[in-house]
């Protein structure tokens, strides 16, 4: 049986951190597929900043968490500052989640 379920709602944000760093994280949209090929999630987004480019490399993270409010599984996509010209779309997939997460955090980190 196949299973395809946005979970774009359980997508958290946490707009303290985002602002340390100068960014914003914007336009998610997250997909929970299961089937008899694959258990993955994929989570989308676009990270823009208030000036031309990022002040160092940074990492974005995205966690999710079961209905037990355990941490399931990360994966991190990074962003190069000498590259990133104030915009960029981000897609991070991550395989073998077994459930529908119940909460997806996305934030950026230090590297």
């Amino acid at each position: 049986m196949s299973q395809r379920l946005e979970l774009t709602d359980k997508v958290q944000r946490i707009e303290s951190i985002e602002q340390k760093f100068g960014i914003s994280i914007q336009s998610i949209y997250a997909l929970w597929t299961l089937d008899e090929y694959r258990q993955q999630l994929m989570v989308n987004f676009d990270v823009l900043s208030g000036g031309a480019g990022l002040p160092d490399s940074i990492s974005l993270v995205a966690s999710v968490y079961n209905g037990k409010n355990q941490l399931i599984q990360t994966s991190q996509e990074f962003l190069d500052d000498e590259t990133f010209v104030g915009f960029q779309s981000v897609s991070i997939i991550m395989f073998d989640v077994m459930e529908a997460p119940a909460l997806i955090r996305v934030t950026p980190q230090a590297i």
